[in-house]
């Protein structure tokens, strides 16, 4: 490009005329001005990146080490008034926060709010002067922990968690806030987004060495405990916090339990001796809360031996793990240090002789291809991908999805010791190939659903077939009203509940229309429901939606068109 060429580009973007954009933070309850709120804005890149970060659904995915995005915030006055003042053509998302309200937002907004955040869009010169945030006012709860005999329970995490729920319908928790109980054993949780939730009480982390922390060794002895008063997640029951109000006297009374210890050794593959230095941690192998607790251990650098005390009976993974040298980065891939992982199971006696394996990442290949034809020409662009399992955990975040070659062949670089799920997502919107996953190996063993654990280096591949259709399902739906219901989520739920991969789901644009490519043969159930509806795969819901769904069996040349009923959210 000339100077000159430069100097008018220059000029024009000089000349350009800036917009703005202006609105009010109000109550999601009551409508009334919030002053004090803080407003960001964020403006959203113009097109989609690459695979390794950029903007999917018009959320920022950073990439690992990226500068942190451009966050301009202002303040609302006492009319609950923001501005921002000459701002450059484009969309922005425009999120807001204040004290006493919630901070995250966990469930779509009524009719008529937009919530916390919204998107909005700004031409050269023009002005977005009608946004509009609520706020929900937030919860609080608060209660006492408390001992066997009734004496307070010190430096115990106090968790709130949401249930999750996979789209087979297994479930998940997600942490969205926690406290430590004090010296009379009482926590407070506040600002709390409204909603369902459990509660949950465990030991805290162990300090690190050398630093001061709760809880002492003697709460070790109690497992994780649901409110009212279960172990396991099942027996647990939810308490519902309203927006804006109090939840008191959630109390839980904890039975501690019998604890043992767990020796072994680690050893570096590459010497066949022990490292000078290596971390040991344990790591629970049912992880139902999101998220890793961990005790440390006593490691000692001079034999390579190590014991961890105050152990629960249950099954576990110990992890040992070198030191993090060089670069995180190479190429463009997340490099993790040398680590050894090994299953163990703790029951009713102390568990001796644990042999953990340090090695360094490894490869694995894999071939994906299309079912009776030799030639991968006809292959579509697809993403496969090494994901921790449902309630699963990998020794360190998993390996970056490879690129998949033309001749259908991919190489898993960087991979560590762990628990994986494979995961091939296909597209079923208007823009979907023409295939679906007929089939998926490790080694001959079947992991289209079941999760494979791999410890080191290993000479097995994956094998995925592909298997073609022209299915192509088309159809409408309307609400009570007989209207077009837009943004209604459609969904084809498969009679083989086990394969994840055959669950299929659009959403209806505005003319209430919907289009479903690449759907494999068999049998499914279909029905639209509305977007308020919260969990759609809690198995509960999904059971009462199934009853007003219509039942359907895709061969694979069927061409259909479906006429649906919007489902309304199960009371």
């Amino acid at each position: 490009m000339t100077i000159a060429a430069v100097a008018a580009s220059l000029l024009l973007v000089l000349q350009t005329p800036k917009g703005s954009i202006e609105g009010f933070v109000v109550s999601g309850t009551t409508n009334k001005p919030i002053a004090g709120a803080q407003v960001s804005s964020f403006k959203l890149p113009d097109r989609v990146p690459s695979a390794n970060g950029g903007v999917i659904g018009g959320v920022l995915i950073a990439q690992l080490g990226g500068a942190p995005p451009d966050r301009p915030t202002t303040t609302t006055d006492a009319s609950g008034h923001f501005a921002f003042p000459n701002v450059d053509a484009g969309t922005y998302q425009i999120s807001a926060t204040a004290e006493g309200y919630a901070q995250q937002q966990l469930v779509p907004p009524p009719n008529g709010q937009t919530g916390m955040n919204t998107s909005v869009t700004v031409g050269a010169g023009q002005a977005a002067n009608n946004v509009v945030l609520h706020l929900m006012p937030g919860g609080t709860i608060s209660g006492r922990v408390t001992g066997a005999n009734g004496e307070p329970l010190v430096g115990m995490d106090v968790q709130v968690v949401r249930a999750v729920y996979q789209i087979d319908g297994r479930r998940n928790l997600l942490q969205l806030g926690s406290a430590q109980t004090n010296d009379r054993g009482e926590y407070r949780l506040f600002w709390m987004p409204p909603g369902k939730y459990y509660l949950s009480v465990s030991p805290s982390i162990r300090p690190a060495p050398g630093t001061l922390g709760l809880p002492s060794n003697v709460n070790n002895k109690y497992p994780r405990t649901y409110y009212p008063g279960s172990s396991d997640v099942s027996g647990a029951s939810e308490i519902e916090v309203p927006a804006g109000g109090e939840l008191n006297g959630i109390d839980l009374r904890l039975a501690p339990q019998a604890t043992y210890r767990v020796r072994g050794r680690v050893v570096d593959s590459a010497t066949g001796q022990f490292p000078q230095n290596a971390s040991v941690m344990i790591i629970p192998r049912d992880q139902v809360i999101a998220g890793i607790s961990t005790l440390g251990s006593q490691y000692n650098r001079n034999n390579g031996t190590f014991e961890i005390r105050d152990v629960l009976a249950g099954s576990y993974w110990i992890r040992a793990q070198m030191p993090t040298s060089g670069p995180l980065q190479t190429g463009g891939r997340f490099v993790p240090p040398p680590t050894g992982l090994a299953a163990v199971e703790v029951t009713a006696n102390d568990v001796e002789g644990v042999s953990v394996v340090i090695q360094p990442p490894f490869s694995i290949a894999g071939r994906v291809r299309i079912d009776g034809e030799a030639s991968p020409a006809n292959l579509p662009q697809l993403r496969v991908s090494l994901q921790p399992p449902t309630n699963g955990f990998v020794a360190f975040r998993p390996p970056t999805p490879p690129v998949i070659n033309p001749d259908g062949t991919f190489v898993f670089e960087d991979v560590g010791p762990g628990e994986y799920q494979l995961n091939v997502p296909i597209l079923s919107g208007p823009n979907a190939p023409g295939v679906f996953v007929k089939e998926a190996r490790f080694g001959g063993a079947d992991v289209l659903n079941q999760p494979i654990v791999i410890s080191g280096p290993v000479s097995d591949q994956f094998d995925i077939v592909l298997g073609t259709t022209t299915v192509q399902i088309t159809g409408t739906v309307t609400d009570e009203r007989q209207q077009p219901a837009a943004r209604a989520q459609v969904l084809f739920i498969p009679v083989r509940r086990d394969r994840r991969d055959l669950y299929k789901t659009s959403v209806t644009n505005a003319s209430g229309q919907f289009t479903i490519r690449a759907v494999p043969p068999g049998s499914y159930t279909v029905f639209a429901a509305d977007p308020q509806v919260g969990s759609i795969f809690d198995p509960a819901v999904m059971a009462k939606l199934e009853q007003k769904g219509q039942r359907l069996t895709v061969t694979n040349s069927s061409n259909i068109t479906l006429a649906l009923k919007l489902v309304p959210a199960p009371r």
